[in-house]
């Protein structure tokens, strides 16, 4: 047996280090794009609230009125 070869176990325990470290890099991109998503509808959250609770503005002389059925 060489000194340089892996035995089955090591092996196993590579496998399992290297899928660690890659889910957790994953992890991580996740977390930053949940964190800029989470941002921005915050963001549209208020807009929607503050175009939402304003008093429209018709237009000068504009008199809103419902069709007249069997006029």
């Amino acid at each position: 047996m060489r000194k340089d070869d892996v035995t089955d176990n090591e092996r196993a325990e590579n496998f399992w280090q290297a899928k660690y470290e890659d889910l957790c890099e994953t992890t991580k991109n996740d977390q930053i794009e949940m964190m800029s998503l989470q941002k921005e509808n915050d963001e549209l959250r208020a807009r929607v609230k503050e175009l939402g609770s304003r008093v429209p503005a018709w237009p000068k002389n504009y008199r809103p009125s419902r069709p007249r059925k069997f006029a």
